[in-house]
């Protein structure tokens, strides 16, 4: 049954931690965080701040609750949690001090009007000694009754008191008898109506039989399973790292410190971008002592003069060169013709004795109109190859079509 507490009284809570590993050993020697709830809302410090629970011995600690966390009527749940024990949680309900919730009882402070009347001579109050009710004057009292023979007068007692009778008397302390107490018990529960009666409470509240409730025999549930799975050792560890509130850390709104300022100012997107150039190793790069130093320019063209003679051909610029679009390639089929024509003729000449004197003559008059300018080359000017006129002098101006 959940206990009752008066509203903003100090309370020690006692609590007893298990092990979370097989959840029946002892725990001691832990340092037990303790958060608290008030009345449904988030779990929080308590007002003295971040608390752990002291421990007294055999798995049993304790923590002081002080007014402040006892102040709001409701529920109030005690969260005890470290690494290496099973949660720990004590419900407490927080009622009234007047009247401890029950709304039978005066909801005032015992010394106001409309509450319960107690023991003194200040108003609303009775002045009780030895058993008796001392009142301030002998008025009318009829109806009284005495607890002794003594002087009553004015007093009108509802009957007279005879010492002989075993009958307990009016006035009399009385014990109740067996049977009494058993018709208390043999009440039948549909005449407990009133409210805020204990007997309407236990009529309202035991609702069923206790043999139909959780027969929970205190193994892990699925869920406990999965949660445990979750919450690892390690990772309940951590939460030992929030040691302090938030915001009590740092404010820093994003913006860029002076040393980032510089560091941006530093690193450049040019120079951020240069960075992809890095990538191999450095030391898969040649070493200082592999380096050989290259030969200089004036090293380079003394070698290109000296063995290079095909740079001799370049006598002129390669851009006063035929273009590739002004080239008109040959004609291969009258060329195939000439070969075939060509072929007919034997791989020796003739002898000189061979041919005619009169034909000597003839060839003789034709090649002495030939003009060779060159030794060994004839002079002759083309204008047409293949009935396609030749332009061009072999000159400054190339023969072409």
């Amino acid at each position: 049954m959940t206990e009752r507490i008066p509203q903003s009284t100090a309370k020690t809570v006692l609590f007893k931690a298990y092990s979370s590993t097989d959840h029946v050993s002892e725990a001691t020697g832990k340092t037990i965080a303790i958060t608290i709830s008030k009345n449904g809302a988030a779990f929080g410090n308590p007002n003295a701040g971040a608390t752990n629970a002291t421990e007294i011995s055999n798995g049993w600690y304790k923590v002081a609750l002080d007014t402040t966390d006892t102040g709001t009527i409701g529920p109030l749940a005690v969260r005890g949690a470290v690494s290496g024990i099973d949660d720990v949680g004590i419900l407490l309900e927080v009622v009234k001090a007047t009247n401890a919730g029950f709304t039978a009882l005066p909801d005032t402070a015992c010394t106001t009007n409309a509450s319960l009347l107690t023991s003194g001579t200040s108003t609303a109050q009775l002045s009780v000694a030895s058993g008796q009710v001392t009142v301030a004057t002998n008025n009318d009292k009829t109806g009284y009754t005495a607890s002794t023979v003594s002087d009553k007068t004015g007093y009108a007692l509802t009957s007279a008191y005879d010492a002989a009778k075993t009958a307990a008397q009016a006035g009399d302390a009385m014990t109740l008898t067996a049977g009494a107490i058993q018709a208390i018990w043999d009440a039948l529960t549909s005449a407990l109506t009133a409210v805020g009666s204990i007997g309407k409470l236990l009529v309202t509240n035991i609702d069923a039989a206790i043999s139909s409730r959780s027969t929970y025999a205190g193994g892990d549930t699925g869920g406990t399973t999965t949660l445990l799975s979750r919450l690892t050792s390690t990772r309940a560890g951590n939460l030992d790292n929030l040691d302090a509130a938030v915001s009590t850390r740092s404010t820093y709104d994003g913006s860029d410190t002076a040393g980032t300022a510089s560091l941006l100012s530093r690193l450049t997107a040019t120079r951020a971008g240069l960075l992809d150039n890095v990538d191999a190793a450095v030391s898969t790069r040649l070493a200082t002592s592999g380096y050989t130093t290259p030969p200089t320019v004036a090293q380079v063209r003394s070698e290109m003069d000296a063995n290079s003679m095909k740079l001799a051909h370049l006598d002129a610029d390669v851009s006063s060169r035929l273009a590739s679009g002004s080239y008109t390639a040959p004609d291969n089929i009258d060329i195939a013709a000439i070969k075939a024509k060509t072929d007919n003729l034997p791989a020796s000449p003739a002898a000189t004795s061979d041919i005619p004197t009169s034909d000597v003559a003839a060839i003789k008059n034709k090649t002495d109109s030939l003009t060779f300018t060159v030794g060994g080359m004839l002079d002759a000017n083309i204008l047409a190859v293949n009935s396609v006129t030749v332009h061009g002098d072999g000159g400054t101006a190339p023969w072409g079509p």
